[in-house]
């Protein structure tokens, strides 16, 4: 399974978040770390549930590509069955003079969306659903993920094109 997500990032505090950010290897549990006592109790006493309840998400983001264009830094990632949103939202109200954007694909469970995080408050918190007409058309726009007319999935490599 496979889902795209961006974060953008922009501020005069761009260089101080980038260098805690990366020493400790592009993870969520850089920017808002689970606590000692979750750890020592194991992640399946209280990690799962503390991860979902505070990043939003079960595990850690797995990063695939990275790179800082602009004094921005881009990076998509793929977290287990929906996005680190809740992770976003505290770590924006952390860094607020850092601008957040996060787009999001759940391909299994058919939805998408986006959240932008600005002056440490949600700016815009959108979501949409296979179900949903502007579903193909945030995929395409925001994502760049062409969508098949048929089904509302993904056209693959190996789909014929007509």
């Amino acid at each position: 399974m496979t889902k795209d997500k961006k974060l953008k990032l922009a501020t005069e505090i761009f260089e101080e978040y980038l260098e805690n950010f990366t020493e400790r290897s592009y993870c969520l549990n850089a920017l808002y770390p689970v606590p000692d006592w979750i750890k020592e109790a194991g992640y399946h006493k209280a990690g799962h549930d503390w991860c979902v309840e505070h990043w939003g998400t079960k595990w850690d983001i797995h990063v695939q590509d990275s790179r800082i264009l602009d004094g921005e830094l881009y990076f998509a990632f793929d977290t287990p069955w929906g996005p680190p949103d809740d992770w976003l939202k505290k770590v924006g109200q952390d860094y607020p003079t850092l601008r957040f954007e996060l787009k999001y694909y759940e391909p299994g469970l058919c939805f998408a969306g986006k959240i932008v995080m600005e002056s440490g408050a949600v700016a815009l918190e959108y979501e949409v659903t296979r179900k949903e007409p502007e579903y193909k058309d945030f995929l395409e726009t925001e994502l760049g993920i062409e969508i098949r007319d048929d089904d509302g999935y993904p056209v693959r490599p190996t789909d014929e094109k007509n």
